[in-house]
């Protein structure tokens, strides 16, 4: 489950060392219901292996309606955004395939310390190598 961590909090905005610890679904939410006037976000805090069935038959978008879904992520350096409109774009399940699977570790995950030997393969791979060129610049 994702909750906050003391180091999420110097990127991303919505966050302070107080909600360490809890939910960022529900953080969030408060956030932006008490500074948007009319806002009424409601967070979902479970984890999706625990849904029933019911759930993945009906689909997580409603077909019938418009209302169009910003996804984004980051990781490390880099970052995506798309729109999805029902009706005019294709849904998130249909465009899962598109994308490969994950081969390396988010940057998010040593930002304090890594644990585990791949960890320190991607800090030196993303930040170091560029910076050392240890054969001359070239690609290996």
């Amino acid at each position: 489950m994702d909750t906050i961590d003391l180091s999420n909090l110097n990127r991303q905005f919505l966050f302070r060392p107080k909600d360490v610890g809890r939910p960022k679904a529900e953080v969030a939410a408060e956030f932006l219901n008490s500074r948007i006037p009319n806002c009424a976000v409601v967070p979902h805090y479970k984890k999706i292996q625990d849904l029933d069935e019911s759930f993945y038959r009906h689909g997580v978008i409603d077909p019938s309606s418009i209302i169009p879904l910003i996804d984004g992520g980051t990781e490390g350096f880099k970052g995506n955004a798309r729109v999805i409109i029902p009706g005019m774009t294709a849904c998130i399940e249909c465009t899962l395939e598109l994308y490969p699977p994950q081969v390396n570790f988010p940057m998010c995950t040593i930002a304090s310390m890594p644990r585990l030997p791949e960890h320190c393969i991607e800090y030196v791979r993303i930040l170091q190598w560029p910076k050392e060129q240890p054969f001359g610049g070239k690609s290996v």
